[in-house]
């Protein structure tokens, strides 16, 4: 019998019973030239987003319980609290019961629902950085891709270190103490200047450039992970 997981963590959850070095881990690959990042694909989506100068924060996910929406509820009162000139693009189904909470928290002006998209390597041009505070994931895809269109990303704390591409990854807890130190790397990542088409990288090339040492540790697995290589 095979053993094959996506990550470690997703390896510990499915073969709990199963010995680390009998588990292969096959990281999935994406297309790097579609999350090319396009200065000019960015400020068309921003302005159908009618969104300036506003620190984008952005997330990719539906609506349940895993996501951890409810995180972004305490995020959002802080930057209103804070006065932070931002909005959340959320882009994903089922939004309605998050609507409400919203609504009756009185933040309605700091988020844009999108639904479903088929573009979403457009909507990350027009973010400003990605949030991801989910409850437990396996090998979110979703980060990778937001890291391979230059978008600086917080995951949260339960999410597995694979999922680190780039240099511009931060891990942070999802409890009520950790609502600030979100916040407090939000506003670190709006004040950067950051070349988003340098952060990339470019295939192969880009892909030894992120992390040279882990490329010649994981040889080929970490090839189809970062450039989409099957």
């Amino acid at each position: 019998t095979d053993y094959v997981a996506c990550s470690d963590i997703a390896a510990e959850w499915m073969f709990p019973n199963i010995a680390a070095k009998e588990i292969t881990l096959i990281q999935n690959g994406i297309d790097l030239q579609k999350f090319r990042f396009s200065q000019t694909v960015r400020e068309m989506v921003r302005k159908q987003l009618q969104i300036s100068d506003e620190l984008l924060i952005g997330h990719v996910g539906r609506f349940c319980y895993q996501k951890n929406h409810d995180f972004f509820l305490e995020i959002l009162k802080q930057i209103r609290e804070r006065g932070l000139h931002a909005k959340l693009l959320l882009v994903g189904p089922n939004e309605k019961a998050f609507r409400e909470k919203v609504h009756a928290c009185g933040l309605d002006s700091y988020v844009i629902y999108y639904g479903v998209s088929k573009k979403v390597h457009e909507l990350f041009m027009a973010m400003d950085l990605f949030a991801l505070p989910s409850h437990f994931e396996g090998l979110p895809i979703v980060g990778v891709e937001a890291q391979a269109s230059g978008l600086p990303v917080i995951f949260s704390d339960t999410i597995t270190r694979e999922a680190k591409i780039t240099q511009a990854v931060s891990y942070l807890g999802i409890d009520a103490r950790d609502v600030s130190k979100w916040l407090d790397t939000i506003i670190h990542y709006g004040k950067e200047k950051r070349d988003r088409s340098e952060d990339r990288g470019d295939h192969r090339a880009g892909c030894q450039s992120v992390y040279p040492d882990r490329y010649d540790r994981t040889g080929r697995f970490f090839e189809a992970f970062a450039c989409g290589i099957k």
